[in-house]
């Protein structure tokens, strides 16, 4: 790393490291994450950065337990990244209802300062396909939901099965249920059926293919993402040798660092972006909402006589559920050629304000 010092002077935490981007570009990369509380009412949301509070740093994506492999479903997402063109938001946590039922509609929406994204949910306890002589393939009676439902790619529509030893992937949803020819299907079996779907495209069939909702972070090796990473074919693998190792493929996409649903990928957010919650938090509604201060960086390199402002980019909303947090990763990244010797980390008003935080001097990696 070429960034050998630097100084917070916030109360978040804060990781530094060293990145390559496409084409060999090494970056010094900054980032810090703090969390903000939600609010049932939306005219007592507190978003000052006197209300947020440090949120640990992911080091490496985490996954739960799948038969899959490589292509098992994410529990968290790594925050080191060289950077992301856009801003990920991903729900996470447990969707609960305002009393013990065995259906109920839910509804997202998010606001930002060009346009408004909405994504209504239908969700419903453990049901399965089942077969009669009658009425063949159908839907059992839901079961009846006390506790709450994981919002997890496993509940929605989805999977994977295997094809001549070789597994067939949903393009989208590798580890959900249903994904499954309808002619290998045992007529003396229960299937399990999904239980979290978008409004108004409900499961009709057991052969209809169906929407998947936007939930939690998509895996680097499903669909969604690997279609951005390139072509590894032999003109990759022929590289010359190289101190850095091998460069990206010619056609990678940045768009793969990208780890939210499509639907939730946005520009980058810019601060007071809304974001509305029905149906998954009880009796109440949840809100939350971006601050317009941010982290930034005073840079000081042997380039520029003098320090230079670096505001930090808001590129990842987790929406916590259970914990009614709003968990917020800012990133800067830095080319090693700007020879940035030392920074400091200072929040940060726009427009351009003191610091209004004093907090903890740390050193960087």
């Amino acid at each position: 790393m070429q960034l050998l010092h630097i100084d917070n002077y916030t109360p978040f935490e804060w990781f530094a490291f060293e990145k390559m981007a496409p084409r060999r570009v090494l970056h010094d990369v900054v980032v810090v994450k703090a969390s903000l509380p939600m609010s049932h009412r939306l005219d007592k949301l507190s978003y000052l950065p006197e209300d947020a509070h440090a949120c640990a740093i992911e080091m490496a994506d985490r996954t739960r337990q799948s038969d899959l492999g490589a292509y098992a479903p994410l529990s968290a997402v790594s925050d080191t990244v060289v950077f992301k063109p856009c801003t990920d938001v991903y729900i996470t946590g447990h969707a609960r209802a305002y009393e013990p039922v065995r259906e109920w509609g839910a509804q997202i929406t998010i606001k930002t300062t060009k346009a408004k994204h909405e994504q209504k949910w239908v969700l419903q306890g453990a049901r399965h396909w089942q077969h009669g002589a009658f009425k063949g393939w159908h839907l059992s009676q839901p079961s009846l939901v006390k506790e709450g439902i994981p919002l997890i790619h496993e509940l929605a529509y989805g999977g994977s099965y295997l094809k001549k030893d070789e597994w067939v992937h949903h393009p989208v949803n590798p580890v959900g249920r249903g994904f499954i020819p309808l002619q290998r299907l045992d007529p003396d079996a229960h299937y399990p059926a999904v239980q979290i779907e978008l409004y108004p495209q409900r499961l009709k069939h057991i052969d209809q293919p169906i929407a998947v909702p936007a939930l939690g972070p998509v895996s680097r090796v499903w669909d969604l993402r690997s279609q951005y990473a390139g072509t590894y074919d032999k003109a990759w693998f022929a590289q010359a040798e190289h101190p850095l190792g091998k460069d990206y493929p010619h056609d990678f996409d940045t768009r793969f660092f990208q780890a939210a649903a499509p639907e939730w990928i946005f520009p980058h957010f810019t601060g007071d972006e809304e974001i509305e919650i029905l149906g998954l938090t009880g009796n109440h509604a949840a809100y939350a909402k971006t601050p317009v201060w941010q982290p930034a960086l005073t840079v000081a390199s042997t380039q520029q006589a003098s320090p230079v402002l670096m505001p930090m980019v808001l590129d990842t909303v987790e929406l916590d559920i259970d914990a009614l947090q709003t968990k917020l990763t800012w990133r800067a990244s830095i080319p090693q050629a700007a020879e940035a010797k030392s920074a400091r980390i200072d929040i940060w008003n726009r427009p351009a304000s003191k610091a209004t935080a004093k907090g903890r001097s740390r050193h960087g990696r």
